[in-house]
């Protein structure tokens, strides 16, 4: 009995860790850790079953922790039906202190913050999200990756 209870919530475990804990998830790689400011990252989402559900977007940054600034700027644009929204957007990677915010496993860090919040896909096509660094500094080093999360 106890072999079929064990079964039983093992294959129920596997089921419900199948699903898609995102809408949309996906991260790129900075080429050998130094982005310039003329590379732009597009991330696309093609919308095909429309619904009035708001969603969350979120970014997130992946770097070392010999990034040498505490933030990062960026440049966002978000389009979707036609429209596009651009904006300035900072992400605070280190406290005063100097100790990382987000997420750490040795010496890479994870930062994810909201950037659109309530948006709702209600007519199919595509949303696509452009992102470039602003840093005074050409090019940045030290940044691993950038994702972009729908929720």
């Amino acid at each position: 009995m106890k072999t079929i209870l064990f079964a039983f919530v093992a294959v129920l475990l596997l089921f419900t860790a199948c699903k898609d804990k995102y809408y949309y998830s996906d991260y790129q790689s900075i080429k050998n850790q130094s982005w310039l400011i003329k590379d732009t990252l597009t991330f696309s989402k093609t919308i095909e079953q429309p619904s009035n559900t708001p969603h969350q977007i979120l970014l997130s940054v992946r770097h070392d922790k010999d990034f040498e600034f505490s933030n990062l700027w960026l440049q966002v644009d978000v389009s979707y039906n036609g429209k596009t929204a651009s904006k300035k957007q900072e992400v605070v990677l280190y406290n005063k202190l100097g100790k990382p915010f987000g997420k750490c496993t040795g010496s890479i860090c994870t930062q994810t913050i909201p950037i659109v919040n309530n948006i709702s896909f209600d007519k199919k096509g595509i949303v696509q999200i452009k992102i470039t660094q602003l840093m005074r500094k050409n090019p940045i080093e030290n940044i691993k990756d950038i994702g972009v999360i729908i929720e």
